[in-house]
């Protein structure tokens, strides 16, 4: 086994090591987590990037931030486990497994002989047990331990699973239990708001725009808040017939779920905002504060009513407009997964400002993308108007 191995493997005990000592209350597990969170997607798009776009990547610099990588999402999960009190005792073993995989096919690549035949497999098959999200909706039935297949499922699986006990550590009480208020900011999303501490003003009975505290989900409101959401647009006869037909497909426990109210979590510094609308589902998680290593936005998006075609043209609007903004993409079929960090707080609100926006923008939109040339339309409109700052000192 080459040297350059102790760069991805590494003890237990070292691991346990890199936990910050304020890790030892459910805040300081939750921030650790968070943190960790945020690095892991940096570090997937790295490698990502590394594995897809370069013929012959560094193998120590891959190495290594893979270990990176294996570390953070290793502390993830001791964290979740902390935090929940031991509720999910099998991810350990899942992650073992999935570093097991990881590990023997870097190492054939690195040890050539070690294959039989056919060669050593190209180094994006290390990808098969790295990106791919296939956990998407947390309210999904299949959203669990056992269906993470890849680093990413498990990223987002503990984050995920992360805010829930939080809320429910800190409050004493479910997510969905009467603590919770409800939003009222004029638009057609329903939503319950739970503040983990100095996110809203106190004993509110229902949430207005002047009640948020919470740094980053004002400018995200503010972006919704600012735009003209559009009525149902008007759809040809092969648009309408394909969403009829999608329509068809979609399960009646999806169905079920179109009706829930869209759900966010606040504090003075962080927020996450799942948004439901129609068919498709869209999370904004976000710590904004004066630390720019510690601000970042995350933004998820899957989905829609339209067909397929329409979908992923609806997908490649929004991913094209993301990366104008400065995001790393994560893009497979009508699904987004995104990550932009280490910003100033000035710089962040600018960009969770545009992100309120987009979710406005995009309402429906699927349905009229009926080419190419009509999505890349859509796609320079909405910068035009609305990504000003990006000519101004962003990104």
């Amino acid at each position: 086994m080459p040297d350059i191995w102790k760069l991805f493997r590494r003890n237990a005990t070292a691991v346990a090591e890199e936990t910050p000592a304020a890790a030892v209350e459910p805040c300081g597990v939750f921030q650790d987590i968070l943190a960790r969170n945020n690095r892991a997607l940096e570090l997937i798009a790295e490698i990502e990037e590394a594995l897809v776009t370069k013929d012959n990547p560094d193998p120590g610099r891959l190495a290594g931030a893979i270990g990176e990588l294996a570390r953070d999402v290793v502390c993830m999960v001791d964290g979740l486990n902390a935090l929940s009190k031991e509720k999910f005792p099998q991810l350990p073993s899942i992650v073992a497994g999935i570093d097991e995989r990881i590990r023997c096919a870097l190492e054939a690549r690195l040890n050539p002989r070690s294959e039989e035949s056919g060669g050593p497999p190209a180094l994006p098959d290390l990808l098969h047990h790295i990106s791919p999200l296939h956990l998407v909706d947390p309210e999904d039935p299949d959203f669990k331990p056992e269906s993470c297949r890849t680093l990413h499922d498990v990223t987002h699986f503990s984050h995920e699973k992360a805010i829930y006990f939080f809320v429910k550590v800190t409050s004493g009480l479910h997510v969905q239990a009467k603590r919770t208020v409800d939003l009222v900011a004029g638009i057609p999303i329903l939503a319950q708001i739970s503040d983990m501490g100095g996110g809203l003003k106190p004993d509110l009975k229902k949430a207005t725009p002047e009640d948020i505290l919470s740094v980053p989900f004002r400018p995200l409101l503010k972006g919704m808040i600012s735009m003209k959401w559009p009525d149902p647009p008007p759809v040809d006869a092969r648009g309408f017939l394909g969403m009829m037909a999608h329509a068809a497909t979609v399960p009646d426990e999806q169905i079920r779920r179109m009706g829930e109210r869209s759900f966010g979590v606040v504090s003075r510094n962080y927020t996450n905002f799942a948004i439901r609308l129609g068919y498709h589902f869209s999370m904004v998680d976000s710590y904004a504060g004066e630390s720019v290593s510690e601000n970042y936005i995350r933004f998820f998006f899957k989905g829609g009513g339209a067909a397929l075609d329409r979908r992923l043209r609806r997908i490649r609007l929004v991913a094209e407009i993301l990366r104008r903004m400065g995001f790393r993409v994560f893009q497979k079929d009508d699904l987004i997964d995104s990550i932009l960090a280490r910003r100033a707080l000035e710089d962040l609100e600018a960009r969770l400002e545009a992100i309120g926006k987009l979710t406005a923008y995009t309402k429906q939109l699927d349905m009229v993308l009926l080419n190419e040339p009509v999505t890349d339309m859509y796609i320079e409109q909405f910068v035009n108007q609305h990504l000003r700052f990006t000519r101004t000192g962003g990104s």
